[in-house]
């Protein structure tokens, strides 16, 4: 991927000793640019990762250099790899090895997915495996070669993506052939698969050699002059593509040579047949005058560029961002490996696009990865790290704004007390699928944490000579009635025999038609008698508590749960939850008014 593509132990660390001295890039400093970013590791203990792919459902495929792919799922890896192809690769020189993944657009049901890898003769492979009835396991031996490109001399310069576009079509990503300026001016000549992106069917001659066939649109198809499989040509070493998920649009990072890094740029409308340049061009700047200007019209200029130094040498090419994260909708993240720099730029914003500095890491980002869900992921190559790029992140505390519960506040656990208490069978007063004050703000943020009615900073205090409450307890003394109404009505809340007059609570009359009484709704849950849906949830406050096993549906199951609460033997063990009509007593009649109820919430 860079000079060479993946740098060798030794220099690494000779760069990283240079770049202590006269970089900032390893304190990690954050560019506030749309919205703060943090990253949140996800996995570690992987080998030379150069790839971070998905299958369309939660879990991530993690190729190893060496000609492993790995399972993340979550933030565990699966022991055993998904496949291991280190007999048949080649790792002789730095760029070699097992470089691309890519799963068919209708897998699993269409269970092929391609690999790019070099063999032990440094050509370049595109094979095609499919998975085992094991969907964490490979079939090892179901390998059928689609092609294999000499690369005769050098070592580097493979490139290595594989990326399925909007067409359907597989895009194979191949560098220049390597050698400094490119000696054998690959990336121009038409009749060489060396500087290009290759389009192929992956749909056509399934069952045969050569195991896919050629579109009729690509650009130098049939009789046209030029490789039928090559869709664009003139770049050095495309290290990493991708097609926004979105509009479809192609995006290319192509390592430079010594003095600029690009980032290339094709409209999903294009016909095909561009030449990005190179080895006339070096990003905006000129290389080599091959007879034609830089700015001949034949020849496609990058969409932006950035100049080696400060620690920049080998642009690692991104995504463009589709996640929950709203402010970055649409920008396109990338990274260089040597300088572990993150950027974004706004596409359509130049020529060239802007670049702004979005995280200055200790890492060599070897690659970016995307979910099924449009989340980014870097590897870091020599620590073997999965990292998230966790956007619009105030607090840093790893969860981005969109999905925090208290995005002011670091709240590293996401406690919740008024909506994570556990839920049990009958349920208890404290369950969140029965409670009917709840909220989704966490504790860091929450003044009430367990919506009592009695505020954080006074339950150690307590009220009525109670002494300390339970700020994770709505109802210290189990009496049935929560700590607020009890501290406001003059009764002690951490004393089961002290508890006021129903009457006190207020009328028997159901100002908001949600089937609670107005006093049952003060005292017993502290909610709004009001308002029938509380907590602007997706069940009114009657059929909420009606719930009794909380799967948001009143139903038979419930009946069942209620009639085995009649026939206990002794007191049912949670009143407040199974006199359903709250009058008091728990009989027969509750079961009229559970049935009265049944529906699924909304």
């Amino acid at each position: 991927m860079t000079r060479p593509a993946v740098l060798t132990v030794a220099f690494a660390i000779m760069l990283a000793a240079a770049l202590s001295t006269t970089s900032s890039h390893k304190s990690a400093d954050v560019a506030e640019a749309l919205g703060p970013i943090t990253l949140s590791q996800v996995g570690t203990g992987f080998t030379q990762v150069v790839g971070i792919e998905h299958a369309g459902d939660s879990r991530l495929f993690i190729v190893e250099k060496t000609g492993r792919i790995r399972i993340l799922n979550g933030t565990t890896t699966i022991s055993t790899p998904f496949l291991n192809l280190a007999p048949v690769v080649g790792i002789s020189g730095d760029e070699e090895g097992l470089l691309g993944l890519a799963f068919h657009p209708n897998y699993p049901a269409t269970p092929y997915f391609y690999v790019h890898y070099t063999d032990t003769s440094s050509n370049i492979v595109i094979a095609r495996y499919t998975v085992s009835s094991n969907p964490n396991v490979a079939n090892p031996v179901s390998g059928v070669p689609l092609l294999t490109i000499s690369h005769p001399g050098f070592t580097n310069h493979n490139g290595g993506q594989l990326a399925f576009g909007p067409d359907g079509y597989l895009y194979v990503a191949i560098g220049d052939g390597g050698g400094g300026g490119d000696p054998g001016n690959n990336a121009q000549n038409l009749n060489t698969l060396l500087g290009k992106i290759l389009r192929l069917d992956v749909d056509q001659s399934v069952l045969a050699p050569p195991y896919h066939g050629i579109p009729a649109t690509n650009p130098f198809a049939g009789a046209t002059p030029g490789l039928d499989q090559i869709w664009a040509y003139g770049l050095r070493n495309p290290w990493r593509i991708s097609f926004d998920s979105l509009t479809g649009d192609l995006l290319i990072g192509d390592v430079g040579q010594e003095v600029r890094e690009e980032i290339d740029f094709e409209p999903n409308s294009s016909p095909g047949g561009l030449n990005y340049g190179w080895r006339i061009m070096e990003g905006f700047g000129c290389y080599i005058n091959e007879g034609v200007g830089c700015s001949h019209p034949s020849l496609t200029p990058p969409v932006l560029d950035y100049t080696q130094g400060a620690g920049e040498c080998s642009v690692t090419g991104g995504y463009l961002y589709r996640g929950i994260s709203p402010s970055y909708d649409g920008e396109y993240i990338y990274g260089d490996f040597c300088s572990g720099r993150i950027w974004h730029s706004t596409p359509g914003s130049g020529p060239p696009w802007s670049q702004t500095l979005l995280l200055d890491t200790s890492y060599f980002i070897s690659t970016f990865g995307q979910d099924a869900s449009g989340e980014l992921y870097l590897a870091d190559y020599f620590g073997g790290t999965i990292q998230k790029l966790v956007l619009e992140d105030q607090d840093a505390d790893t969860f981005g704004d969109q999905i925090d519960n208290c995005p002011t506040i670091s709240n590293a656990s996401q406690v919740n007390n008024d909506r994570n208490f556990i839920d049990q069978t009958p349920p208890s007063t404290q369950d969140d699928a029965t409670w009917i004050k709840s909220d989704n703000m966490g504790d860091a943020c929450d003044t009430d944490d367990d919506n009592d009615g009695v505020l954080d900073a006074s339950e150690a205090i307590g009220c009525n000579g109670s002494g300390a409450l339970n700020a994770s307890n709505r109802d210290t003394d189990s009496d049935r009635f929560l700590d607020g109404p009890e501290c406001a009505l003059g009764t002690n809340p951490n004393n089961a025999g002290s508890t006021p007059a129903v009457a006190a609570c207020g009328p028997t009359t159901d100002a908001d038609g949600d089937g609670i009484q107005t006093r049952i709704e003060v005292c017993y849950y502290n909610s709004d008698p009001a308002n029938a849906n509380t907590d602007g949830d997706l069940c009114n406050d009657g059929r909420e508590v009606a719930s009794i096993n909380g799967d948001s549906t009143v139903n038979p199951a419930d009946m069942g749960l209620l009639s085995a609460e009649m026939t206990r033997v002794g007191p049912p063990a949670k009143l407040v939850n199974m006199d359903m009509n709250k009058d008091g007593v728990f009989n027969p009649a509750d079961s009229g008014f559970l049935a009265s109820r049944f529906g699924v919430c909304p």
